[in-house]
């Protein structure tokens, strides 16, 4: 059972997280975009590979502002110095202490909207993706969130990309899983799904909570194993080599990737990929 101080500041939280967004811009839309970035360095000057998620953060946003104005972009930010969060222009900023790595994630279902699309920082959408088919996938009470499946047949989704709705019921499970790391049920249920923060949201939103994204609707390509001349080849004139594909996942933590970021920049029409090409 979730304590009466653990609901008490959850409920704090999210209205911290609402007051402030209001505070900023006013009338919220009732559905948002968001991206996390964070730095371990707590102000000061960003290492590499938080450069990095920067600057796909900076891109994905822009594209996100092209393709879909309409919706609220929130980038979730932790321990960035000014300069960094100046790279963020084209989203409104939340700021956050700097979350355990199980947790870093959590603060999304305290976001003000009805429905919040999540995509990691090292995702890049391309010119044909089809958002809109996300949006308007069917929804019910019973479902919390929209994700894809992990390949090899373990029960889980992968975290890097949920439409999820942060509901009461959603915010509670994720207190009660934070409350039982230690206990063999949150063992049993999380050892078979890799990562961080993915064990811990595969613990909290079991098989009837949530349901995949169908490949018919949105696709992505993951890139994590990509040599540097795959990755060109994929990417060329801003992933019109794979035209069925609606996103690219570069994983920040590739070989791939330190090829696609090296010269990152704000231009949309190369999709931020410069080296790539």
């Amino acid at each position: 059972v979730v304590s009466a101080t653990s609901s008490a500041m959850l409920l704090l939280a999210s209205l911290s997280l609402s007051l402030l967004l209001c505070l900023q811009e006013g009338v919220l839309s009732r559905e948002a975009y968001a991206t996390l970035v964070y730095s371990l360095r707590e102000g000061r000057k960003e290492s590499q590979r938080t450069l990095m998620y920067l600057c796909s953060a900076a891109v994905l946003g822009q594209d996100l502002a092209r393709v879909d104005p309409g919706r609220d972009r929130v980038a979730i930010v932790a321990g960035l110095s000014e300069t960094g969060r100046a790279v963020l222009a084209a989203w409104r900023l939340v700021s956050i202490d700097v979350p355990a790595k199980a947790e870093r994630k959590h603060a999304l279902w305290r976001l003000p909207y009805d429905r919040v699309l999540y995509l990691d920082a090292d995702v890049v959408l391309t010119p044909t993706s089809r958002l809109a088919n996300v949006w308007n996938l069917p929804t019910d009470d019973r479902l919390l969130l929209r994700a894809f499946a992990v390949k090899g047949g373990r029960p889980c989704f992968n975290s890097g990309f949920l439409l999820l709705r942060p509901t009461a019921a959603a915010r509670a499970a994720l207190a009660l899983v934070s409350s039982s790391k230690g206990d063999d049920d949150f063992g049993e249920r999380s050892k078979t799904c890799p990562g961080h923060d993915q064990k811990v949201l595969n613990a909290a939103f079991g098989a009837d909570d949530w349901a995949p994204v169908p490949p018919s609707q949105f696709r992505i390509l993951r890139l994590g194993n990509a040599t540097r001349r795959q990755l060109a080849k994929v990417l060329k004139r801003g992933g019109q080599a794979a035209p069925d594909f609606d996103a690219h996942h570069l994983f920040f933590s590739s070989t791939a990737s330190k090829y696609a970021a090296a010269g990152c920049d704000s231009s949309s029409e190369r999709r931020g990929l410069r080296s790539a090409a």
